[in-house]
């Protein structure tokens, strides 16, 4: 069954002139539809509207399959960039390199990745805290996807194993999400074959049998339904060994 694909987002990283967030990552660090916005910390919080002159555009990066209930947890409230899951998310924006080309492109690439998992998992946590307006289905989604990104490499993973876990029925879970613009498990196909494109990258080029490995371990069912996901979101073949 074929399942549309989310979008990913394009988001925006800002900081300041005199470079100072770059060394130390005492910052807020705001989301606003597909915007990241780092500022300098202040005595109270800012508003999600803010702005400031001295902000420069530090790069434009794309932060894959973020859903709009995880963002809309995230736009309620800055997060503080100097504690916690928070810090850890300032200091790898901040240390992500400016430019694109290689190795630099597959760096940054494994920072979104991972800032990705990291703002999901800030959404959850709020979400369990009670600390954010949300509806019902905001709620499940938040929580769901924090299930998926925790997840991915168990083979099992699948929609109907989530909303078992999250104690709803399959139906009720993917009424959550349309929202959101796909189903959840294009959601973990999406994030799946993301891991296994940065391996790709790393590799360089497979063998045959490195291609069935890569695709079991991401849970594809066969190298060929792993090969064709793969050049449907690439727009390449993977390379192999003797090609």
């Amino acid at each position: 069954m074929m399942h549309r694909a989310p979008v990913p987002a394009t988001v925006r990283v800002t900081g300041h002139e005199d470079g100072s967030q770059r060394k130390h990552p005492d910052v807020w660090i705001g989301v606003i539809g597909t915007t990241i916005r780092l500022t300098p910390m202040r005595p109270t919080s800012p508003t999600t509207g803010d702005t400031n002159n001295s902000e420069r555009l530090i790069t434009e990066v794309e932060l894959l399959w973020l859903t709009r209930a995880e963002r809309a947890v995230i736009e309620q409230h800055p997060i503080d960039g100097s504690t916690g899951l928070g810090a850890a998310i300032a200091a790898l924006l901040l240390s992500m390199p400016q430019e694109a080309g290689a190795p630099e492109g597959l760096l940054r690439r494994q920072i979104l990745v991972t800032v990705r998992n990291l703002i999901s998992a800030v959404g959850s946590e709020r979400v369990e805290a009670g600390t954010v307006r949300v509806t019902p289905h905001q709620h499940l989604v938040v929580r769901a996807m924090q299930l998926v990104n925790a997840g991915l490499d168990d083979p099992l993973l699948t929609s109907a194993t989530i909303a078992d876990r999250l104690g709803v029925s399959r139906r009720t879970l993917q009424a959550a999400f349309r929202d959101s613009g796909a189903a959840p498990t294009a959601y973990i196909w999406a994030l799946r074959l993301e891991r296994a494109h940065l391996e790709v990258a790393l590799a360089e080029r497979l063998s045959r049998s490195d291609v069935v490995a890569l695709g079991t371990q991401w849970g594809f069912h066969s190298s060929t339904h792993f090969s064709r996901a793969y050049e449907r979101r690439y727009g390449v073949r993977l390379r192999r060994s003797g090609e």
